[in-house]
């Protein structure tokens, strides 16, 4: 089971009311339109929400394909693990071994945002 955080919570509460209340004004006689104005939605979604047998659940995101910097996601765990947290540091010791993107002002969210799952020792598992 995912785990999911409190906002992403709160927003599907949110939605999920608003869908029964799309419903409920329906019922009441009101046009799409109407509705749409009245709880902000696009008359689409006010459509959608009608069309549904039951609540539309969001679809889990899609993986993305491997980026670049897959072949040295292990070179760069071990490095993680062993204490290296400085990400220019890691980015000079990949070009050393055949990474070609330049340095850049945020390369930080580039290599060390792949590590920075949570403090401590991490593992990786590759997503393709």
């Amino acid at each position: 089971m995912e785990r999911q955080c409190p906002l992403a919570l709160l927003k599907d509460v949110a939605r999920l009311e608003r869908f029964e209340r799309v419903r409920e004004l329906h019922n009441k006689g009101w046009p799409l339109r109407a509705i749409g104005r009245e709880l902000g939605l696009k008359r689409g979604t006010v459509r959608k929400f009608l069309r549904a047998p039951a609540f539309p659940e969001r679809q889990p995101r899609v993986l993305r394909q491997p980026g670049v910097l897959e072949p040295f996601v292990p070179y760069l765990v071990e490095h993680w693990n062993a204490g290296c947290r400085n990400g220019t540091v890691l980015w000079k010791e990949l070009g050393e071994r055949g990474y070609t993107r330049e340095l850049v002002v945020n390369c930080h969210p580039t290599i060390v945002g792949h590590l920075r799952v949570q403090a401590g020792t991490i593992t990786w598992t590759s997503s393709g």
